[in-house]
């Protein structure tokens, strides 16, 4: 492929769309970053005060 419209127009992207995309980016990017922090809390953060006050013992 010689030009780059070429290219993008065979994966049906178009400039015209270019706002649109790039709210579809963000949308994906805060998505993603959700997901992640609710991951980490299900899996660090204590659930019940039996948890917190077993981890203060060890110490």
């Amino acid at each position: 492929m010689s030009d780059t419209n070429q290219f993008l127009s065979s994966i049906s992207v178009s400039y015209g769309n270019r706002w649109r995309d790039f709210g579809f980016m963000w949308v994906f990017y805060i998505f993603n970053l959700s997901l992640a922090m609710l991951f980490y809390w299900l899996a660090r953060v204590p659930k019940t005060q039996t948890r917190v006050e077993k981890s203060k013992e060890k110490r």
